[in-house]
């Protein structure tokens, strides 16, 4: 696969690559030179309490002037670039005043320490900080300044820039020269370090544009098939999660399945048993029911030699009702007679009364004859009531 990059998107994106870079470069140098700025108030104040704390007039003494100056002068010149730093930090015009501020604390130092040659060597490693910020016109800044420093004390107070009571009108320039000779190299190398750092750009934007393409042409295709394979295997978990918990249903309903399986054939082999229990039971039944059509059978004509003898006995009731009606009417005949019997007895009393002891035989008589006829009417009454009797029950039985 080719990858064609437009070279107006490369140069676009290595000017801002290369943008991005210095001002991180710049932003870093610059909290250096904070610490650097604070570390060397100190170590100005500290050199000037320690070498001339004070100035004596006779027997009189006084603070000296190089702790003063090493205190105001200190704050001044590195205060500003700190403060810089703080607010502006990453800026060109925040390095430039930093790189005046580092000259003027170098002229400071060189001063404290009474124009001594070792003390010029700060400015040489102050050089080499600032070329950090591969800004070869920082240096250019510094040494400037460094210049005017060493030209204006070298003419008018030598003993503070070279440590020498007389003018050296032409000492300036020899460290000027060795300063402008560290500026060669240093100036070199920024520029090769800006080189660098472009061409750097340049390929980390290549190397971006390509990475982007990449993702444009492969990448994002190979996300969304991910994604969309992603999707597949999330739709196929739902479905092997959905067909598993299927499965543990159809199981679970297999497992029922069997159990009442079980149970019906349990409940089967119970059946199986009742029924072998009633078929034996029915075919006992049918044994006693052939038993009990052969007693119904005989009973049934056992009701028919019974009805038939009921029905003579109705007959025979119904001749010894015929008699006992017989008998009734014999027996009110015979009470007939008794009743008859007692009015001839009472006549006969009567009449025997009326006669005296003639007929007192006949009173006698009489008077059996009543008495005979009240058995015989008691007797009547005791066959009545018998008769009675008798044929009340011949009716319910007929």
């Amino acid at each position: 696969m080719t990858l064609h990059l437009s070279d107006a998107d490369v140069a676009v994106r290595a000017r801002q690559l290369f943008e991005a870079r210095c001002l991180s470069l710049s932003q870093r140098t610059d909290r250096t030179f904070i610490v650097l700025m604070v570390l060397q108030w100190v170590g100005g104040l500290a050199a000037a309490l320690l070498l001339s704390p004070r100035a004596w007039a006779g027997l009189e003494s006084a603070v000296h002037f190089h702790v003063w100056a090493a205190v105001g002068m200190g704050l001044l010149f590195g205060g500003l670039p700190v403060v810089l730093a703080l607010t502006r930090s990453g800026l060109a015009s925040t390095r430039h005043v930093i790189a005046v501020g580092q000259a003027l604390m170098s002229g400071l130092l060189i001063h404290l320490m009474g124009g001594r040659i070792e003390t010029h060597f700060h400015i040489f490693g102050s050089l080499a900080l600032l070329a950090i910020y591969r800004d070869w016109r920082v240096l250019i800044t510094f040494s400037g300044v460094v210049a005017a420093d060493h030209f204006l004390r070298g003419a008018f107070w030598p003993e503070s820039i070279f440590g020498a009571h007389a003018k050296e009108s032409w000492r300036w320039m020899e460290h000027a020269a060795w300063v402008v000779f560290e500026d060669v190299f240093l100036i070199v190398s920024c520029v090769q370090g800006q080189r660098d750092l472009r061409a750097s750009a340049v390929r980390e934007a290549q190397l971006e544009l390509s990475q982007h393409a990449v993702e444009e042409r492969v990448v994002r295709p190979l996300v969304g098939s991910a994604d969309a394979l992603r999707d597949s295997m999330r739709t196929l978990s739902e479905s092997t999660k959905q067909q598993r918990e299927d499965l543990a249903r159809q199981a679970r309903a297999l497992n029922e399945t069997q159990v009442t399986a079980e149970q019906i054939r349990q409940t089967s082999l119970v059946a199986s048993e009742q029924a072998a229990r009633v078929l034996r039971s029915t075919e006992e039944a049918g044994d006693v029911g052939a038993a009990v059509e052969d007693a119904i059978g005989r009973s049934v004509e056992g009701l028919a030699e019974i009805r038939a003898q009921v029905g003579d006995i109705s007959e025979r009731i119904q001749g010894l009702a015929a008699y006992t009606e017989k008998i009734g009417g014999i027996t009110r005949t015979v009470q007939d007679l008794a009743d008859q019997s007692n009015v001839l007895a009472i006549n006969a009393a009567i009449e025997a009364a009326r006669v005296g002891d003639v007929g007192r035989g006949f009173a006698v008589v009489a008077r059996e004859i009543r008495h005979l006829s009240s058995q015989s009417v008691a007797a009547t009454q005791q066959v009545r009531t018998v008769l009675e009797d008798t044929r009340s029950r011949i009716q319910g039985v007929v």
